[in-house]
């Protein structure tokens, strides 16, 4: 699948993921298992690699990032890539265990897909405050009735969220 993406501060990375060898096996699990007619939900989506890929496969993809540096850049990305951009509809928020406010700690600067709600150690002084929606909530206000594909890469907050969606993962 061929699609555009502008570098913005990262044209290393995006050298990388054209020559194929970065996350080959999350592309590899995408064209395994998302099918034509499939719901994704990608949170934690970064600058939409992996969402613009998703599109190509599947009938609607929710992108999910709270990031503010790189959201901008995510929608910028879905909108250059016409034949997709109406199957895609960017989220700037948080996926988490409850919906209220939490800290966005970045790693080295916003954007270059290291934020989390959970601080590390290596963090930078860098943090904002974002809003958090439970996936159930999310699902209900979007209106999303079925779930075919969920891609969650939320830089270790996936040990607080994933119980919380446990009964989403049920069905």
């Amino acid at each position: 699948v061929e699609f555009v993406a502008s570098p913005f501060q990262f044209q290393g990375i995006w050298e990388f993921i054209a020559s194929g060898k970065w996350e080959p096996e999350s592309f590899s699990v995408f064209k395994k298992y998302i099918k034509e007619s499939d719901v994704v939900i990608d949170v934690g989506s970064w600058a939409g690699p992996l969402t613009i890929y998703a599109a190509h496969l599947a009938s609607f993809v929710h992108s999910i990032d709270p990031d503010p540096v790189i959201f901008k850049q995510l929608v910028h990305n879905v909108n250059l890539n016409r034949q997709i951009s109406n199957k895609v509809k960017c989220h700037n928020i948080a996926i988490w265990n409850s919906s209220s406010t939490q800290t966005l700690f970045s790693r080295n600067v916003f954007g270059d897909s290291a934020s989390s709600l959970i601080q590390r150690t290596r963090d930078g002084n860098e943090k904002i405050i974002v809003q958090t929606i439970s996936f159930n909530e999310f699902r209900e206000n979007e209106k999303i009735e079925k779930v075919d594909f969920i891609k969650m890469d939320i830089e270790g907050a996936e040990f607080f969220t994933l119980p919380s969606i446990r009964n989403d993962l049920m069905k």
